[in-house]
């Protein structure tokens, strides 16, 4: 994102923050580890020493894109992770994940309450001061590590608004009780301060150097030669391991240490003048540069005339796993210049087999990552910039239409999704009106998921940076339609109620107009419209509504299609509110018959249903069934989705008030006060329905 989110200011407005970053971690990626760690062993021996004896310096691990500093980061966590230490790695290019990871260690490892995690998030407390202050009061067992990598740009990350890294009084801070390690292409002391001890991580010994080249090429015909090859790579790790990789893989042109140094020095594609400055960052690009040229220039004569685009598209990419879903070899063919599906196959796979990508797993997610350095050079010499971009759009655009956001076991899929449609979006430089909408239908459906998984903020402020981009395609666009309506049922849950009616009858004006009446998108605003004024308590005009919408689809897409179960559950919803509790049971019941026969029982749309059916029990008195209901919904949410998902918070509530007519005033108390802390946490406390459980738990305490 753009905007710069500080430290001691507030993540968002006070009635919109919530926990965000459902699905990051602070789980460091060992995975990532090589089976070695060459040539950095003093220096690891004197970290694993300052963890031990408790040294308050901060160690930054500074050198030149590709030197290896993750690699030693990692390889520490590693070790202290196995001797029992609690280890947190945060990404340092975002500040407001950044912000949001740690509060969420901080609350889960350290026991910070909800509500001054909320504080935090909302700018009323210091987000610095609340997660080092937790350190302090917890004293865990082992000393624990905090591992802040790619601090590329620490003054604007990890410092406060108006100070510097080096106070100490920023994220940044000299702890006995913690240790902390960053890894950043910044080297210069006045940016780090006496508190840090800065590492240079420089290029790698010769002997170890000539190692990395042997480990990975163990077969190659000449290993006496991996030394002069790794002199003329100057021992820089990433362009060793390219070099390496693409000499250990099976169908290498240069399959020996020798040959490929005679082609590194040849220069064909003259990527590199002959006599480096090795000093400065600039050159450790080209041999970057240099080195993976060469591996495409031979794949190329290979035959694999797809790896060089589709080594442009992925770099596109935001610097994270590029799921599998996103690079099926049908969706390359489709978008990839020069590529059929046969095409794509091989070229993935020889990708791989020279290490420009590699395959890794998040979250159960599988898929390719570049290394960022790769990536960077791949984008800064690609000829035309322009179409890799517009592949990368077309790509996630067929993801999002193909992928199903209502199943929450996709949901971790669909927030790499985010990622890297934010990159996209970030990236955009005068797309033509095909990306436009590939990039509005995208965001309309990562908005949804979003919505879905309940990241009410995360919803809201994609679909702002999406509008920012997609206002020039034309006010009657569907894809502009389809985004504007998302924002809208986004400020709907934002509890925004005004903005969200007025963005409503805007897209429903145009809709009526552009696709008709009784088009599909066009009821789907109308009732969503009518679900917006039945929470403002206008049910009559609510009703009326959805009666109309009800009609339009009982006649075009019959009584049991999954959208008019929809409207008829949400006629249902408001007959309950109308105190129409028989009415709203009858239907509610068949609404479930048609979808449990349809759906699993664990589908969040059953679930729902099944809450609202529990709701119109209880209000004709029967109690009991509604209390076994809830209680079987609440375990399958949990589960599901969260503790602190809206709709199990939903649920929350209506045990909790079912706890009264059971006789337990205590834990009618208690799970209203929990139910409150979470709805604080995740709507803030101005949202409707977290001052309705404010309001339930005052009413507790009135005579």
């Amino acid at each position: 994102m753009n905007t710069r989110v500080l430290a001691s200011s507030p993540l968002k407005e006070p009635d919109e923050a919530e926990l965000g970053g459902a699905f990051s971690t602070t789980q460091a990626p060992v995975g990532r580890l090589p089976a070695r760690v060459l040539g950095r062993d003093e220096l690891l021996a004197e970290l694993a020493a300052s963890a031990r004896d408790g040294d308050p310096r901060v160690h930054v691990l500074a050198g030149l894109g590709g030197s290896g500093k993750t690699t030693v980061a990692l390889r520490l966590a590693a070790d202290l992770a196995d001797a029992g230490s609690r280890v947190w790695w945060v990404d340092a290019n975002d500040q407001a994940q950044l912000t949001v990871l740690l509060l969420r260690a901080a609350q889960d490892d350290l026991d910070v309450p909800d509500g001054m995690v909320r504080e935090a998030l909302a700018g009323k407390r210091n987000a610095c001061d609340v997660f080092w202050k937790a350190i302090e009061r917890k004293r865990l067992p082992a000393r624990p590590l905090l591992v802040f990598d790619n601090a590329d740009d620490p003054q604007r990350l990890l410092a406060l608004p108006t100070g510097r890294v080096a106070d100490g009084n920023g994220w940044v801070r000299a702890a006995r009780s913690c240790m902390i390690v960053i890894t950043s292409r910044d080297r210069d002391p006045f940016t780090w301060g006496p508190l840090c001890r800065i590492h240079d991580i420089g290029r790698l010994p010769p002997g170890a150097s000539a190692d990395v080249l042997r480990d990975l090429a163990p077969d190659a015909p000449d290993p006496r030669h991996a030394d002069d090859l790794a002199r003329d790579l100057h021992h820089l790790p990433l362009a060793l391991h390219l070099a390496g990789s693409y000499i250990g893989s099976s169908h290498a042109r240069y399959d020996g240490f020798a040959s490929y140094r005679q082609a590194f020095a040849s220069d064909p594609l003259n990527t590199l003048t002959r006599r480096l400055d090795v000093r400065n960052d600039l050159s450790d690009r080209q041999l970057v540069t240099r080195t993976w040229e060469l591996s495409l220039d031979t794949l190329t004569r290979q035959g694999v005339r797809a790896a060089r685009p589709l080594a442009g598209v992925l770099a596109q990419f935001a610097g994270h796993i590029i799921p599998e879903a996103v690079i099926t070899p049908e969706s390359l063919s489709a978008f990839v210049p020069r590529c059929a599906v046969d095409d794509a196959i091989a070229a993935r796979a020889a990708l791989r087999r020279v290490s420009i990508i590699d395959l890794a797993e998040d979250e159960n997610v599988r898929g390719v990552r570049l290394h960022p350095l790769v990536a960077e050079t791949v984008r800064a010499s690609a000829r035309d910039p322009g179409r890799a971009w517009s592949a990368a759009v077309g790509l996630v655009h067929a993801a999002s239409q193909r992928l199903d956001p209502e199943r929450p076991d996709q949901w971790p899929l669909w927030a790499l999704l985010d990622r890297h449609l934010r990159t996209l979006l970030e990236r955009a430089h005068r797309p033509r009106r095909e990306q436009l909408r590939h990039l509005g239908a995208s965001a309309a459906a990562v908005t949804r998921m979003l919505r879905l998984s309940g990241s009410f903020l995360g919803a809201h402020q994609l679909a702002e940076a999406a509008l920012a981009v997609t206002a020039a395609l034309p006010r009657n666009d569907p894809a502009l339609l389809r985004l504007l309506h998302s924002h809208a049922t986004i400020l709907h849950r934002l509890g925004a109620y005004q903005r969200a009616e007025r963005l409503y009858r805007t897209v429903s004006a145009r809709q009526r107009r552009t696709l008709g009446p009784e088009h599909q998108a066009t009821l789907w605003t109308l009732r969503n419209l009518a679900s917006l004024l039945a929470d403002q308590g206008a049910h009559a005009d609510s009703e009326r509504i959805y009666r109309q919408v009800l009609t339009a689809q009982q006649r075009a897409l019959g009584a049991d299609d999954p959208d008019t179960l929809w409207t008829q559950h949400s006629l249902a919803v408001l007959q309950t509110d109308r105190g129409e509790y028989a009415g709203a049971r009858r239907l509610l019941e068949y609404v479930l018959a048609i979808r449990g026969s349809a759906l699993p029982p664990d589908h969040p749309d059953t679930l729902w249903t099944r809450h609202s059916l529990a709701v119109a029990l209880a209000r004709q008195g029967d109690h009991e069934s509604a209390y076994r209901i809830c209680e079987e919904v609440l375990d399958v949410q949990r589960r599901l989705l969260g503790p602190c998902h809206p709709a199990t918070l939903r649920t929350r509530h209506t045990l909790a008030e079912l706890w009264c007519h059971r006789g337990d005033l205590a834990r009618r108390r208690r799970e209203f006060g929990e139910t409150l802390a979470g709805r604080l946490r995740t709507l803030g406390p101005t949202h409707p329905e977290t001052m309705r459980t404010q309001r339930a738990l005052d009413d507790l305490d009135r005579p």
